[in-house]
């Protein structure tokens, strides 16, 4: 019997590829896997150890469907590092500190929030130990 395993991957659309593939390689540390076209449509794999975007730029006026993602949350160690390491490639924050959040999984997490090139909501978390 099969069973699901967890995430393939996590895909959402984007306004001009060539600047969300920079954001995510050069900011993020992503790499590109594979960029194609269909008709229509301009798409892009994206890896970052475990975790795989799929971006779908239409070529042509498109209305989009409901059931955006509402955020991508990357998992970090670090989390000071990680802030000062964006701070220096120009990234501004939602907020001006690290949020503490104690109700979040067992322990509680640390996270910041910050925009993508297409307004969508990044953010990076540290669980507390």
């Amino acid at each position: 019997m099969g069973k699901i395993e967890g995430l393939a991957h996590l895909g959402f659309f984007v306004d001009d590829m060539d600047r969300s593939i920079q954001f995510y390689t050069d900011v993020l540390g992503f790499s590109l896997r594979c960029r194609w076209e269909v008709p229509g449509v301009k798409a892009a794999l994206l890896d970052l150890g475990d975790c795989c975007l799929e971006m779908m730029q239409y070529i042509e006026e498109h209305e989009f469907s409901t059931g955006r993602y509402d955020h991508l949350a990357l998992r970090v160690t670090d989390i000071e590092a990680v802030w000062n390491d964006l701070k220096a490639k120009g990234v501004r924050f939602n907020t001006d500190e690290i949020i503490v959040d104690h109700g979040w999984g067992t322990h509680g997490a640390r996270y910041i929030l910050f925009p993508g090139p297409d307004g969508e909501t990044i953010e990076v978390a540290e669980e507390m130990k």
